[in-house]
């Protein structure tokens, strides 16, 4: 049985403790310097920085690291909190700087570029350790992980059912992109490998890992679980923060269809990983589903 904390939904207390409601003020503030970094902070970033890399890193260390940097501090808050994430914020920085390298000097972006097809850019397998560091700590405070959807303790059958879910809806939602591309005239077009494994490698570490476990494992679960909001108004406003992270990005003179996908599967992946943190309050089937869905969606 799960040991999350919010794991059953309670009534809420009339009165909250002094405690509580201090712990409560520090996650919605530690949330709001989020939604900060990943709006204005990076918006900024894009429009300010002088090259590809330096936009590509700043933006980085402004989403998807202190994701993973805030994760692990909601998981561990009660205890070594604030040495554990700047740990972790310093160690996913030096791993995005280190592949960041491999973007230097380029004008446009990495797509686009010769150097789509640089063999240069299977440095990216460095992203992977983004797996393995919160695997051990998933090892180290196997409690406190737990309480952000993260465990792969028994029984194992769980763990593959997980996968296999994941699998299942992340083959839905690419199915249904595949055939609104072709509905609109768009093909799907294959890369160089080079960038195939730099996307790979990108998207089972930092992206969609860190991705789940902020969005999910404390966002949603702290409105869900934690405060007894419905379904999909949690589910909804979880999204709307996620998608405020791309829209930023989004280079709005593009075509306003590849802007709609953008949103509309921005919005379904969210509610569906939503769904499957709700169902298994574990963020592996949300995570393997993105992770699909992400390597499908880098051939439009």
């Amino acid at each position: 049985m799960s040991t999350l904390i919010y794991s059953a939904r309670k009534e809420r207390a009339t009165r909250l403790s002094p405690v509580v409601r201090r712990d409560q003020q520090r996650v919605y503030g530690v949330i709001i310097l989020v939604m900060m970094a990943i709006g204005p902070g990076v918006f900024l970033v894009e429009r300010l920085a002088g090259t590809v890399a330096w936009r590509s890193f700043g933006a980085e260390a402004l989403s998807i690291c202190l994701y993973i940097t805030v994760a692990v501090w909601y998981g561990l808050r009660h205890q070594v909190a604030w040495r554990a994430a700047l740990a972790v914020y310093l160690t996913a920085l030096g791993i995005m700087a280190l592949v960041g390298l491999a973007r230097q000097g380029l004008s446009a972006p990495l797509v686009d570029s010769s150097r789509a097809n640089d063999p240069i850019l299977w440095v990216g397998a460095l992203m992977v350790c983004f797996v393995f560091l919160i695997g051990w700590l998933a090892r180290r405070y196997p409690n406190e992980m737990r309480q952000v959807g993260l465990y792969f303790g028994p029984p194992r059958s769980r763990l593959v059912e997980y996968v296999g879910v994941g699998l299942g809806i992340g083959l839905l939602i690419s199915l249904h992109f595949w055939l609104t591309t072709r509905a609109a005239g768009m093909d799907m077009v294959a890369k160089p490998w080079p960038y195939v494994g730099w996307q790979f490698f990108y998207e089972i570490g930092p992206q969609s890992l860190s991705k789940e476990l902020f969005m999910r494992g404390v966002v949603f679960n702290e409105l869900y679980f934690g405060h007894s909001w419905n379904f999909w108004i949690a589910a909804l406003a979880t999204s709307s923060l996620e998608l405020l992270s791309l829209l930023v990005k989004q280079d709005y003179s593009a075509d306003i269809i590849v802007i709609a996908g953008v949103v509309f599967y921005t919005i379904v992946g969210s509610v569906a990983s939503a769904g499957l943190f709700r169902w298994s309050r574990n963020v592996t089937p949300g995570y393997v589903s993105n992770v699909f869905f992400g390597i499908v969606s880098m051939f439009r």
